[in-house]
């Protein structure tokens, strides 16, 4: 009976050895690399490891930076940045809702620039693209892709422009010419035409901004998105019969595979 339980607590030291030695930790890199590693340390700013088929050899430090997952082998991950200034987390409160090449105006419809948390060197648009309405209104929604409603801007402050500068100067060449209430009509026209303007200015200025904000929260759920779809292109071999008479023989081709 000794003996029995003897074999029974090696084979199963034997197993349990084999299960560990088969552990391994997965680190996957933002460059798409992967290291079979097995994790010492996750320090604040990086992370030291040693090579999987290698237990016993020097200890390799890797910033987090640098890193997107650990897997480790229960099936939990550690989720990193990609940057020292990007978090992956979705701000959109459905990402079903999300597909490449959206407009603005779907877009500001499942962003609030309450969600956003600054501006990082990975974002696409500056908010500081405002600054560009002081030269023509609309210049900064343009610069951002939205020519349409950089246009929009654009043409309605040109039209308070034109139509103030009118009415200014017809009432400065005529005023000698025109009766009193035709003369305050015209400073009215003009006075309000220019008040429009500058309203149209600060609107389009704060439009930008909100714009900036909204289309880069959507680039970083994009780049979520992406990130997490793995796509694997492997040869395939299988036997299949040609024909009547022919026999099985092994057919090959590609498989495409998609992890998402």
């Amino acid at each position: 009976m000794r003996k029995f339980y003897f074999i029974l607590s090696a084979t199963l030291s034997c197993l349990l050895g084999s299960v560990v030695l088969n552990a391994q930790d997965i680190i996957r890199l933002s460059t798409g690399d992967e290291i079979k590693a097995k994790v010492i340390e996750v320090r604040p700013y990086d992370v030291t490891y040693r090579l999987y088929d290698n237990p016993d050899g020097p200890l390799y430090t890797v910033m987090r930076s640098d890193i997107l997952t650990i897997t480790y082998p229960n099936g939990s991950r550690d989720i990193f940045n990609a940057s020292p200034y990007m978090n992956y987390y979705p701000y959109a409160e459905s990402p079903d809702a999300l597909r490449p090449g959206m407009r603005y105006n779907e877009l500001k419809r499942i962003y609030s620039t309450s969600q956003w948390d600054g501006y990082w060197p990975e974002d696409r648009y500056n908010t500081a693209n405002w600054c560009l309405n002081f030269i023509f209104p609309g210049l900064g929604q343009m610069v951002m892709g939205e020519a349409g409603r950089g246009l929009a801007f654009l043409g309605g402050a040109t039209a308070c422009l034109v139509f103030g500068t009118v009415y200014s100067f017809s009432y400065t060449m005529g005023s000698a010419f025109l009766r009193p209430e035709d003369a305050n009509r015209f400073a009215g026209i003009s006075s309000a035409c220019y008040l429009a303007l500058c309203g149209i200015s600060i609107w389009s200025m704060a439009d930008a901004a909100k714009m900036a904000k909204i289309k880069n929260m959507y680039d970083r759920d994009m780049r979520n998105y992406a990130s997490n779809v793995e796509i694997k292109l492997a040869p395939w071999v299988a036997p299949a019969q040609f024909g009547i008479g022919d026999g099985i023989r092994p057919a090959t081709g590609l498989t495409l595979a998609l992890k998402f």
